[in-house]
């Protein structure tokens, strides 16, 4: 079969990118056609087989470059005669949409109510965002299969534009556990909690991701300097993502904690930090299903998240990770955040969440979107 893969840019370094590579590959292998549409040439490694197409690109603001792409990509996808193409970005066109990023409408409601009032204003207004609503909008009620990495994002997209359950397919990340798995705690702790200058009685609470505010990092900082004041000085955080640090580390500053926290940057060897670290904390405000999780656990860290991560729902309170109910409440953070200090209880959750880790190979998720493939081509009235 001739499938085509919408991409905007393809660069390996988050988790989505990661997931999209693991298809591409297994496709190839199994004997389908693969055929990229992206803006930019594929970064990293080249993958044998993998043909792509450029869609145009022209130097426009933001919100009109969403635009553009979404319409180029329209216009690409009727020249390539292609039998199935799936969209990871927010165009038109795509017999599938897989919502990774979520539903911009939930994520901006929710990002409103941490806002002051000139900023909350401004975002009801601010020309992306209308852009990507109008999208949205169009894909939700029009494209024909929806995939949602979790019940989370499905039903927020059934809650926002009245989509049908029955055009959505939930599929879950999987994780790749030859890269990420227990293993790299003998290969890389020692020698990376000594480049940090960690001792073995710290705790090194990890956090991953790009774009902090919706990652709740303001929050972790909050907590980090509660504990300072109960006398809790044994605890590290390190920050491993691309954004402003300035005001967290003013935060830090302010709070007294300043040397507790470590920013990273982007990393290519995530799961040296992994292994370093003895929590791993994502107190995000919106998440559809954070990729960092799912490989945390499977490196063996204990996870601590918030309901707001579709990822949660992998997750049984106090079983095989922690689930804060309440991500805008750092109290609930902090209380959370003792409760793993003790080695055993961390070692405890770690067990149990390395074991939901082994449930979820990427080979899964690939055998479940194949089968998708197949179910929507065979389907009466399939173009």
């Amino acid at each position: 079969m001739q499938i085509g893969l919408v991409k905007r840019t393809f660069r390996l370094q988050g988790g989505g990118e990661r997931q999209v590579a693991y298809l591409i590959e297994g496709l190839l292998a199994r004997g389908h056609q693969v055929h990229l549409l992206t803006q930019q040439p594929p970064a990293g490694r080249p993958v044998q087989g993998l043909s792509w197409q450029r869609v145009p690109a022209c130097p426009l603001p933001p919100a009109l470059r969403a635009l553009s792409f979404a319409l180029g990509v329209r216009a690409s996808i009727r020249r390539a005669g292609l039998a199935l193409v799936q969209s990871f970005d927010r165009t038109l066109g795509q017999h599938i949409y897989r919502a990774g990023e979520g539903v911009h409408r939930e994520w901006l409601a929710r990002k409103r109510s941490t806002l002051r009032p000139l900023a909350r204003g401004w975002s009801y207004v601010r020309p992306v965002d209308r852009v990507i609503l109008a999208l949205e909008r169009r894909i939700f009620t029009r494209t024909p299969t929806i995939i949602t990495n979790s019940l989370q994002a499905k039903h927020d997209i059934m809650r926002h534009y009245g989509t049908q359950a029955s055009r959505m397919t939930v599929i879950y990340n999987g994780v790749d556990h030859e890269r990420f798995h227990p293993g790299v705690r003998a290969r890389f702790r020692a020698h990376q909690r000594a480049a940090w200058g960690v001792s073995a009685a710290e705790v090194v609470l990890l956090t991953v991701g790009s774009g902090f505010h919706r990652k709740g990092l303001g929050y972790l900082v909050q907590a980090l300097g509660e504990l300072r004041k109960h006398g809790i000085l044994h605890v590290r955080a390190v920050v491993v993502g691309k954004g402003r640090i300035g005001r967290y580390q003013r935060l830090a500053a302010k709070l007294g904690v300043a040397d507790w926290v470590r920013f990273t940057g982007l990393s290519p060897e995530v799961e040296r930090y992994y292994a370093a670290a003895d929590v791993f904390v994502l107190p995000t405000l919106y998440d559809p299903f954070a990729n960092a999780c799912l490989e945390a656990m499977a490196c063996g860290v204990p996870v601590l998240t918030s309901e707001a991560n579709g990822a949660a729902e992998l997750l049984q309170d106090g079983v095989n990770g922690c689930v804060l109910k309440h991500p805008l409440r750092p109290e609930g953070l902090v209380e959370s955040l003792r409760s793993l200090l003790p080695e055993e209880r961390r070692r405890m959750l770690a067990e149990a969440g390395y074991r939901t880790a082994c449930e979820y190979p990427l080979a899964h998720a690939l055998d479940q979107t194949l089968r998708l493939y197949e179910s929507v081509v065979g389907r009466p009235g399939y173009t």
